[in-house]
């Protein structure tokens, strides 16, 4: 899902409604100056909201910032003042002012630590600074969001595009880290995803008995192209491990998924049989090349182990001198 999916989630913040009546507690005829200017600003945010005529909501979204920004300037701690910098980001931004409704949700993400106001206004702040490609910040975001909604999709978004963004910055540290909180929700749509990319980030790092754990589990996946890969995998680090049977097991899980093998060679992703192991026909000469040949021949006497003898291999011709992965 888009980040602009997940903005339109938040569609019950688009109008101050808190301010719009008083407090039954409250004398409705006693003198309350912070209620009465924090409605006079609702009241024309509203009328902007719902209006028609662009210079009539323009000029109503100015006099709603104008009195959102006299009241935080007048009572600063009143107990809507969360409210008031959330809908003065929101005048500023319809107005096209966006540096001053940035300055406006950092203030109500920052100064604030919980509540659907934070919550909105660091998912505005991620999505502009996600969209500018600035991982730093979009991360930092994205971790405010996941900690203070109560919208359990929008908690699975912000914490996988928070792993994005560490990957994009190549940070390993951050990577991990975010990665595992992704999979700490089973329910998540992308829990297969990041194990998937975990597995390879312990792999590429040398930690070749954390990678096998993964890519063992990943082996049973109902994805196939996930199944195919991890049972590939898995084989291998069972090789570096030194476990020869769980590399000859894992071998012919992989040899028996119809999707194709994604490797991962020094950090290029190349994929080996193009679309599914029925592609590799034994009916015309096919000249294979790649930069590593032996995990050519690997595949082939993997995908074919049980179904052509090396005899029928031979008559065919193959060239297994030069390996070509058709991407």
């Amino acid at each position: 899902m888009k980040i602009r999916a997940l903005l339109a989630i938040l569609i019950g913040l688009s109008l101050p409604s808190l301010g719009q009546a008083p407090d039954q507690k409250e004398d409705a005829l006693s003198v309350n100056p912070a209620r009465d200017l924090f409605d006079l600003a609702t009241l024309n945010y509203n009328d902007a909201k719902k209006g028609k005529d662009p210079q009539k909501v323009e000029r109503d979204y100015r006099i709603a910032a104008k009195k959102f920004d006299q009241f935080l300037r007048t009572f600063p701690r009143d107990k809507k003042a969360i409210e008031a910098w959330y809908f003065l980001g929101m005048s500023y931004r319809e107005i096209g002012e966006k540096k001053a409704s940035r300055a406006c949700f950092q203030s109500a993400a920052t100064n604030w630590k919980e509540g659907k106001f934070v919550e909105a206004s660091a998912l505005f702040l991620a999505s502009d600074d996600y969209k500018a490609e600035k991982w730093g910040d979009a991360a930092k975001w994205f971790q405010i969001v996941s900690d203070t909604t109560e919208n359990k999709e929008i908690k699975q978004q912000s914490l996988y595009r928070r792993f994005l963004c560490f990957y994009k910055l190549e940070d390993k540290a951050g990577m991990l880290l975010s990665l595992k909180a992704v999979i700490a929700d089973e329910n998540s749509p992308y829990s297969e995803t990041a194990r998937l990319a975990l597995a390879r980030l312990y792999r590429d790092s040398q930690s070749a008995k954390q990678a096998h754990e993964l890519f063992v589990i990943l082996s049973k996946s109902k994805d196939p192209q996930i199944r195919a890969e991890a049972s590939f995998q898995a084989a291998l680090t069972a090789q570096t491990l030194g476990d020869k049977k769980l590399t000859k097991i894992k071998g012919r899980q992989g040899q028996d998924s119809t999707c194709p093998y994604e490797l991962t060679l020094q950090g290029q992703a190349m994929a080996g049989c193009h679309r599914c192991l029925s592609y590799w026909k034994l009916r015309t000469r096919k000249t294979i090349r790649a930069s590593a040949p032996d995990y050519g021949r690997e595949i082939l006497r993997r995908s074919w182990q049980g179904r052509r003898s090396k005899k029928t291999l031979r008559a065919n011709r193959y060239t297994l001198s030069r390996i070509h992965f058709k991407l």
